[in-house]
């Protein structure tokens, strides 16, 4: 290469000269490197009720992903179950009213006599007709 193009050329000179200063600074630059506790960094894998979840560099493999999705999908499938039930056993009440022949909507269902360990009720009232 010629030596003088770099002093004709300004923008090729100062290219050159970044390049050297980029070189020499990378040939200089010291590697710093945090002291992180051990007790505060993510643990390859885990342990869990589910299984092992994994993990890379704090990150959770698509394996552990999908099975800690999973496990949310169920839990909130047994979260519906439960809040369903108690409209589910409201509904079940009426159902055995309007089959005991009360009409909806219309009043109270009275009964002749005491509730018994035969009536199917959740929790008859024994004492009081």
């Amino acid at each position: 290469m010629d030596p003088t193009l770099l002093l004709r050329r300004p923008a090729a000179l100062a290219a050159g000269l970044m390049l050297l200063g980029a070189a020499s600074a990378l040939a200089e630059t010291p590697t710093y490197s945090a002291d992180v506790p051990a007790k505060i960094t993510t643990p390859e894998s885990v342990e869990t009720r589910l299984g092992t979840l994994r993990f890379k560099h704090g990150a959770p493999d698509a394996a552990t992903v999908k099975l800690v999705y999973d496990n949310l999908d169920f839990s909130r499938g047994v979260e519906a179950f439960m809040e369903g039930m108690p409209a589910t056993s409201v509904r079940a009440v009426c159902n055995g009213l309007e089959a005991a022949g009360a009409k909806a909507n219309q009043g109270v269902a009275i009964t002749e006599g005491l509730m018994d360990a035969r009536t199917l009720f959740l929790t008859p009232n024994t004492t009081t007709v």
